[in-house]
């Protein structure tokens, strides 16, 4: 960061931390921001976990931390306080969250992933994870960085070629979103206005000056917008230490759709929603049904050795060491929202062996690319009891099943 081909930052403006508890990072957050004059960054590597009461809160973790207990960790929420602090003299905040399930930082107050869309972005706080909510980051063991870090750090130095003179937020978000897929089938998440997102953050290196008689008044442009950056301050913190099954999105099978292939609607004049309920038994293949998208929860490998009729537990056990809910997604889409628990109970994963519907799939992401005669749910019961799927609309009729 403090290299000037790239940001051009005073050695002085960036602080890294190794810290031994979460006071210290607070202290040097609160401190930090008030001196600020212009732009914040924080940028944390290190492990990431969840609140036990599954209301999927982040708590990074410190040296003394585990999932058992997670009150030695820095609650996230209490980070977004302090850069929301009106003492503060940053103008924007940037945190880069680098940590397993480091996308449930939305759900703190600071807006929504990008894609799909949830709660608006928050004025002045910018978010970029390694991960969903629901996923956990990769760390070879033999490597100096995790795999985020490693592929951020490609970027910076070696640039985009054909790239922008300066690399804001979006562009360096499409980048590693496409990287991280191909490396380990994560996917990091932008939370930011789309404005917001085209705040520079370093410059390209692969940048070429443009031809004579184009717009070079561009590049001065772009300069201006880096200045404001570097008038910031960059803190690096490093700490090593209801029944739901599947959702599937298909185009809508018009009247004229042939030989078993779907064909989209033109939309109609006034958009509309239509919701309709029954029953079916059989197996459900999913990679036939969710031609756009399809995500299933609760399905573990174990399930398939299991003869007992019930099976199964809280899904925040259960889950812990796969994800949150044991979701399955369909490895080349990310199209329909993760599954969010309402209510007052925490959700159960249940393998009902003998349930008449069974669900199959192929081409799944990592590491369940592909099951049979799957039979596990998600539950939930209890007063209040629900769920949250968010699912984008277009201007073409499409069909949600769940």
């Amino acid at each position: 960061m403090t290299d000037p081909a790239i940001w051009g930052l005073p050695e002085e403006q960036c602080v890294v931390l190794q810290p031994s508890h979460a006071e210290e990072v607070l202290d040097q957050v609160y401190s930090l921001v008030e001196k600020t004059k212009d732009t914040f960054v924080l940028y944390y590597a290190g492990h990431g976990l969840l609140d036990m009461d599954g209301n999927d809160r982040l708590h990074l973790a410190m040296p003394k931390s585990s999932s058992s207990r997670p009150y030695r960790s820095l609650s996230y929420s209490s980070v977004v306080s302090i850069l929301r602090n009106p003492r503060s003299g940053a103008e924007r905040n940037i945190v880069i969250l680098d940590c397993c399930y480091s996308g449930a930082a939305s759900a703190d107050g600071m807006g929504a992933k990008s894609s799909p869309p949830e709660e608006a972005p928050v004025e002045g706080i910018f978010l970029l994870t390694a991960t969903k909510r629901n996923e956990q980051a990769r760390s070879p063991g033999d490597r100096t960085f995790t795999d985020f870090t490693a592929e951020l750090l490609a970027l910076l130095s070696d640039g985009i070629r054909q790239g922008p003179p300066l690399l804001d937020l979006a562009t360096l978000h499409a980048h590693l979103y496409t990287r991280m897929r191909l490396r380990n089938k994560t996917h990091p998440q932008l939370v930011a206005p789309s404005s917001a997102a085209r705040l520079a953050l370093a410059r390209n290196c692969k940048y070429r000056e443009p031809l004579p008689g184009t717009a070079p008044e561009q590049s001065a442009r772009d300069e201006q917008r880096l200045g404001k950056v570097i008038g910031g301050l960059v803190l690096m913190v490093a700490v090593a230490a209801v029944a739901v099954a599947i959702a599937v999105l298909g185009t809508f099978m018009g009247e004229d759709a042939k030989g078993g292939r779907s064909s989209e609607s033109s939309p109609a004049a006034d958009s509309m929603l239509r919701g309709s309920r029954g029953s079916f038994t059989g197996n459900v293949d999913l990679s036939e049904e969710g031609r756009i998208d399809w995500v299933q929860w609760g399905y573990l490998p174990k399930d398939r050795n299991v003869t007992a009729e019930f099976s199964g537990g809280p899904a925040e056990s259960e889950c812990r060491q796969y994800n949150v809910y044991c979701v399955t997604r369909r490895a080349d889409s990310f199209v329909i929202g993760d599954y969010r628990a309402l209510g007052t109970e925490a959700p159960v994963r249940l393998h009902a062996s003998r349930q008449p519907v069974s669900f199959s799939w192929r081409g799944g992401a990592a590491p369940n690319q592909s099951a049979s005669e799957v039979r596990s749910v998600v539950y939930q019961g209890g007063p209040g009891a629900g769920f949250r799927i968010l699912v984008p609309t277009t201007a073409r009729t499409r069909v949600f099943r769940l």
